[in-house]
This record gives C-alpha cells, sequence and structure tokens, in this order.
C-alpha cells in the first residue's frame, strides 16, 4: 500500500454566524448509517514517517488579524487522525504546534490533545522559528522513497508579488517576508526529504473577514493568491477555495467546530469518500468528496459559493490514500505476503484464501470469517485461536461452493457446535460454546505506564490488582451470547416473585434524573426503572450479584424439572477475560488504541456526554467517537466477538462469580481458576455505558459488595 506526502496550509476561515446545524454537523466520530471505518493493518506506523500539524487561532505581533475559532481544533484533529486512528505517523515523529486552546465545550478535543501529548507527541507553540526549524528535522527523519511526510496548517493565509504565505502566531502582515512562512519555503524543504511522497491540501483565502448572516465582509481570496497555491511544482495540492471566495468554518460542525474545508477532507480520509473496486480511497475521490461535500455545505446554509480545486498531474489522481477495511483483494495479497511456521501452515493458508475467494457477502458468517482474518492480520487474533476458528468456516464456505471436491474435516480440538438448553432457549437465552485453550490473564502494565498511553482508571481502582499477568489453560465451557435482559428477569420474578435487594431493603437502586441532571439512589429505581427508557430487550440493571446469582440457581432448578442435566452459574472471571478477549492479547479486543472500539461497544462517549453533562469529563475522559446511543443499547447491537459474543467490552458491567482478592493473580492457579474462597466483595469485569477508556480494557477489574446494586451493572450466565 502507498503512501503520500500530506501538506495541509488551511488558511483564512470565515466564521459563520449561525450555528445551525447541518447534515454535516455531527458529533465526532459518527457516520451515516452504513459507514464502514478504516481498519490499520499494521500495529505500528512506519518509522520513518513523520509529521507537523500548526494551529493558530490567535496572532500575538499583529493586532489587526483577526483571530481565529477553530484553526487548533482542525490541527489537533488531523494529528489525531495520522497518529492514532491511521496509525500512519509515529507519536514520537509528530510535532504540534498551536496558538490558542481548544474550546471549553470541546471535551473530545480536549482528550485527543492530552492523549497526543501521553502518546509522547511534542506540543509547543506556533511560532515562525519553532515552524521551520522543526519541519527542517523532520524532512531529515525518512531514509526511504517510500516514506510519509505530513505538514499541515490551519491559519491566515496571504500574497505579497506572487508568493504564498501561511501566518503563524508571532506574524506580521506589514512584514510578510520577514515574519510569515513562505509555501515555497516548505516545499523546497520537502523536495530534500527523502520521503518519497508529496500532496498539498491548501485552504486559503486572502484574508480571514466577519461573516455577518449572509454576506461575508471582504473581497476572499485573491486571484494572485490561489495562482501562487496553485503554481505546479510536481506535487499535488487541493485548493479550498477559487479566486474572490472565502473559506467557512463553523462552530456546529464535529459538534465542536472546524473549518468546511478541514471537516470534510476528515470525513474523506475516515472513509467517506468513495472507494474504487479494490476499495482503495485515492486522491481524485478524496478530491470529489470534499469539493462537493464544500459546495452543498454552502448551499445547505445559505452562504456565497466555496470550490475547491485540484491541481496535480493526472496519474497522482490515483494514488491510494486510505482503505476500507473490507478489501477482500487486499486481505488476500496481505496472507499471500505473510510467512508461515508451524501454527499458521502454508496449507491452510492456501485453504483460507480459496475459501475467501468463494464467500458469500450476504451471509453473515461468511461476514463474519473475513473480519476476523482481518483481525488476525492485525494482530489482534493468535494464529492458533484464528486457525481453529476458521477450520470450521472454511470447510463450511467450500463445501457449500464445490461439495463434489474432497474437505479436509474439522480438528478434532475445533469448538464445540453452539447449543441451547430448551427452558433456557424458551426464555430466549442462546449459549455460544468457547474452546478450550490458553490466554495471557491480566496485565503488568502500571499506573503511570497507563497514564502515559493516556488511559484514566477510575477512582478507587488500583492497576496493581490486575498483576502479575500470567499464563492460564481454559477448559471448554458454554456462555450465554449475550446479557441477561430485562425481559429474561422479569420472567424469573413472575415465576418466584422475587424481590431483588434494591427492593428488599427500602434504598431503591440507581436512576438519572432527568430533571437535576444527576444520578442518584432512591426507593423509586430498581430493575423495572433505571432513570432512563428500556425495553424487554435491554440489559437488566440495578440488580445485585445476589440477584444475579438467584437468577442463575432459578435457571438451574427449572431445567432440572424438564429433565435437563445442566448447571448455570455467573462466569468465573478468568472465563469473563478468556473469553472477552477471544485470541486477543491487546487492551481491547480489537486492539491497543480506545479508538479500536468504534462501533463495537457501548460506552462512556459523546451521546453520554450531550445527555449528562453535568460531569467532570477533564478528570473521566470519555471515548473519541459517538456510538450513538447514551445509556443501555438494546443486547446484541454491536458486532460480536471472534468466539460469538456479544457486548463484552461495555452496555453493563458484568457480575462474576469470584470472591474478589487485590491479591489473587500471584497464588492462583493455572487451570481454570476458580477465584478465592471467601471474601467481602465480588468482582465485576467489562465495563459499561458509563465506562472511560481505562475502564473497559479487558484486563480492568473492579468490585462491589455482594448487594450493591447501580444501573450500569448487570450480568450473563455460563452453563455446565
Amino acid at each position: 500500500m502507498h503512501f503520500i506526502l500530506l501538506m495541509l496550509a488551511l488558511a483564512c476561515s470565515v466564521t459563520v454566524a449561525s450555528a445551525q446545524t447541518t447534515q454535516d454537523s455531527k458529533a465526532v466520530g459518527v457516520r451515516p448509517a452504513g459507514y464502514n471505518t478504516l481498519q490499520p493493518l499494521a500495529n505500528a506506523a512506519p518509522t520513518g514517517n513523520a509529521g507537523l500539524f500548526v494551529g493558530v487561532n490567535e496572532f500575538t505581533k499583529d493586532r489587526g488579524i483577526a483571530p481565529l475559532n477553530f484553526a487548533v481544533h482542525d490541527a489537533i484533529e488531523l494529528a489525531h487522525l495520522f497518529v492514532v486512528e491511521l496509525k500512519l505517523i509515529p507519536p514520537e515523529n509528530c510535532v504540534l504546534l498551536i496558538s490558542g486552546k481548544p474550546a471549553e465545550n470541546a471535551k473530545i478535543i480536549q482528550q485527543h490533545l492530552q492523549q497526543l501529548e501521553n502518546l509522547g507527541v511534542r506540543v509547543g507553540p506556533a511560532e515562525r522559528a519553532e515552524i521551520l526549524t522543526t519541519f527542517i528535522d523532520l524532512t531529515a527523519i525518512a531514509t526511504v522513497s517510500s516514506q510519509l511526510l505530513v505538514c499541515a496548517f490551519s491559519s491566515h493565509g496571504f500574497n505579497e508579488d506572487k508568493i504564498a504565505y501561511v501566518m503563524p502566531q508571532d506574524g506580521s502582515r506589514k512584514l510578510l517576508s520577514a515574519t510569515a512562512v513562505p509555501v515555497d519555503n516548505l516545499e523546497t524543504s520537502m523536495t530534500g526529504s527523502k520521503a518519497g511522497h508529496r500532496l498539498f491540501f491548501i485552504d486559503a483565502c486572502q484574508e480571514r473577514v466577519s461573516a455577518k448572516g449572509n454576506n461575508p465582509v471582504g473581497n476572499g481570496a485573491s486571484k494572485l493568491l490561489i495562482d501562487a497555491l496553485l503554481k505546479p511544482t510536481g506535487q499535488a495540492k487541493l485548493v479550498s477555495c477559487s479566486p474572490n471566495q472565502f473559506s467557512f468554518e463553523n462552530g456546529s460542525l464535529g459538534g465542536v467546530g472546524h473549518g468546511v474545508f478541514t471537516w470534510h477532507l476528515l470525513e474523506a480520509l475516515r472513509g467517506s469518500a468513495q472507494p474504487d473496486a479494490q476499495n482503495f480511497i485515492r486522491l481524485g475521490a478524496v478530491s470529489r468528496y470534499v469539493s462537493d461535500g464544500v459546495q452543498k455545505w454552502a448551499q445547505d446554509n445559505n452562504r456565497p459559493l466555496q470550490t475547491p480545486k485540484l491541481e496535480c498531474p493526472e496519474a497522482t489522481r490515483d494514488l491510494p490514500l486510505a482503505l476500507r477495511s473490507s478489501d477482500l483483494q487486499t486481505v488476500i495479497a496481505l496472507l499471500n505476503a505473510r510467512k508461515t511456521d508451524d501454527s499458521f501452515t502454508a496449507a491452510f493458508r492456501d485453504r483460507l484464501i480459496q475459501g475467501l475467494g468463494k464467500i458469500n457477502p450476504a451471509l453473515e458468517s461468511d461476514q463474519e470469517l473475513l473480519h476476523n482474518t482481518q483481525a488476525f492480520l492485525r494482530g489482534d487474533l493468535s494464529p492458533r485461536l484464528f486457525t481453529r476458528y476458521a477450520a470450521g468456516e472454511l470447510d463450511r464456505i467450500l463445501l457449500a461452493m464445490a461439495p463434489v471436491a474432497p474437505v479436509k474435516p474439522a480438528p478434532a480440538d475445533a469448538p464445540m457446535k453452539p447449543a441451547a438448553p430448551g427452558f433456557a432457549e424458551s426464555l430466549g437465552l442462546k449459549f455460544v460454546s468457547i474452546p478450550a485453550g490458553e490466554f495471557r490473564m491480566g496485565s503488568d502494565e502500571t499506573a503511570e505506564d497507563l497514564k502515559k498511553a493516556g488511559f484514566v482508571i477510575p477512582a478507587g481502582v488500583d492497576p496493581g490488582d490486575e498483576s502479575p499477568a500470567r499464563t492460564v489453560r481454559m477448559s471448554a465451557f458454554r456462555m450465554q451470547t449475550t446479557e441477561v435482559t430485562r425481559g429474561q428477569f422479569a420472567e424469573f420474578v413472575r415465576s418466584t416473585n422475587y424481590k431483588t435487594d434494591a427492593e428488599k431493603d427500602g434504598k431503591g437502586g440507581y436512576g438519572f434524573n432527568a430533571e437535576s441532571g444527576v444520578f442518584e439512589q432512591d426507593p423509586k429505581y430498581t430493575w423495572r426503572n433505571a432513570g432512563f427508557p428500556q425495553t424487554d430487550n435491554h440489559p437488566v440493571v440495578n440488580v445485585s450479584w445476589n440477584d444475579a446469582d438467584a437468577f442463575a440457581t432459578w435457571m438451574t432448578s427449572e431445567s432440572k424439572k424438564r429433565a435437563e442435566t445442566v448447571r448455570y452459574l455467573l462466569p468465573t472471571e478468568a472465563q469473563f477475560e478468556y473469553a472477552m478477549r477471544a485470541g486477543a492479547t491487546t487492551r481491547f479486543a480489537t486492539g491497543d488504541n480506545s479508538q479500536s472500539l468504534d462501533g463495537h461497544a457501548n460506552v462512556q462517549d459523546a451521546s453520554l456526554e450531550r445527555r449528562v453533562p453535568n460531569v467532570d469529563y477533564a478528570n473521566y475522559p470519555s471515548f473519541s467517537f459517538d456510538d450513538g446511543v447514551a445509556f443501555t443499547a438494546v443486547v446484541g447491537s454491536y458486532p460480536k466477538n471472534a468466539f460469538g459474543l456479544y457486548d463484552m467490552h461495555g452496555n453493563v458491567g458484568e457480575w462474576c462469580r469470584d470472591w474478589y482478592d487485590a491479591k489473587y493473580y500471584a497464588a492462583a492457579r493455572d487451570q481454570d481458576p476458580p477465584g478465592p474462597s471467601s471474601g467481602s466483595f465480588r468482582v465485576l469485569r467489562g465495563g459499561s455505558w458509563g465506562s472511560g477508556p481505562g475502564g473497559v480494557r479487558c484486563a480492568f477489574r473492579r468490585s462491589r459488595a455482594p448487594e450493591y446494586r447501580f444501573n450500569y451493572f448487570g450480568f450473563r450466565l455460563v452453563l455446565e
């Protein structure tokens, strides 16, 4: 896959007075229905890639230059996109230079800035000398022509004697040549870099002027400036507007405010641009998406026309910038290039490629095979577990497509066929077989390690309780595919007249008071009322460990009445983490960074922040995306993991069978650890709709008294 140099000079934005929300004005991370996110195929960026991102809101030396509102937002989000989301730039090779701060209400931008700093991105002032010297240093990092250099500017743009300038925080209009940053100088420096891919995205009008109503004051971008920016240099350039037009910014874009051009550029590179037949998103498609989107935004908001322009050699339009995650041809090419070993043999690889070549996109199981193959290629699924999982799927696909061909039977230790006892099935409880295997339980990351990586741990929780990490061997077992629902729990209550702990002690559970905007304990809050709407298909909440265990006991008793020799239990802590990881060795089942959970889990994010603003999100940061659900989601709303389980990350925290012991890992047995024999607190796992990134990691543990209940605690069962 080829990468190209991106130079982004975002200059002269006009603030739109109205904050009217349009279809482009969605919270960061929200995508249209059916949106297919990008998946980085490498676990880390190439070491020779580098990037400089500059955003200037405030101009300290020339008070005559009107400040910008969202240039800092643009620079931070672009840096986050390349470093965290696309994994194209190593944090140590990224520099973010800004003048001004994110808006007070832009908590997502604040969190992204903090995350970048924690990862090791250098943040400094957007001064001329700092910009020029930093860029010279970054251009020397690349050693081969396949590497990537990114330079991103969000500031004012000016021209003088057909020379285009972008304005640093200490620049002056009266002394442009001495204080501003010439675009030609950056191009010359980049030409000397060994990074072989160069592309300019430039948003520039002559100066930023105020916008009142629908009639911005001023003349817009001069033809001289546009001509200077588009002067052929052997590099492709995408300019945000035509001569005499303005470049707008808007406070509703992304829910936090962005330049209109930058927002559409971010969306295009995040996968909204139209891919080709191979699922590559190429420069020409990015240009079309940005141009169409910007013009439509101006039309929808009754603003003067803004027309981006692309200048580049025709062949450059075909340069790939991004890759859709469902690129089957690329997956097959990567499999062909992958080295084989004892756990991933050449014979198995050939059968896998043969099977992938015959998948039916209409079948969910076929798409599941493709999804898990991609997870395996990213390193999120071990070869041994992936081989066990895929063997049966390959046989099914090959047999269905070519029934006359001899098919090798699945290994003897392949996962058991899913089964569900009659009584459980009558209630809608479904179980899937989890294969025997081993995994690395816990984590040796310290609180300081997690802090440096950008993770905030909930108060009262010690990450040291997750260590020492050790290898644990697990026998096969069956686990409920979803959390127990409110409707299923209601059947238990109707059958037994059971009273939950929240109902028995008169204190009630916890709920959200929409009028006061706070969470509170009150007798009116029980499993029937969480303070927010729930249907019978939502997970039951406000249930204690005692309540969950009573449900499991009832399930066993009712099944025995039907001559079903099964026993229902809460999962052990080891069973839960093993099933949650489903072969992954990373912090999350989807990868090491929290962004990988986007679209895979219901967690604390922008949806919750909008619904519950009275929380200290600065000290308890949310995920950076928007999953569209503030509180509980209907069970099974998000993709299942490699073992066929839903909502193992988020939705509701789940009670486990074990007593809690902070030091148990040091003494636990290696085979099917049952948990301590006694204690005062029980274990909760998985995190919830109210948990930030630090609280939904695979290794995360927390404890509560057996009678404790809250409106983000629930449970699921295993059966023997």
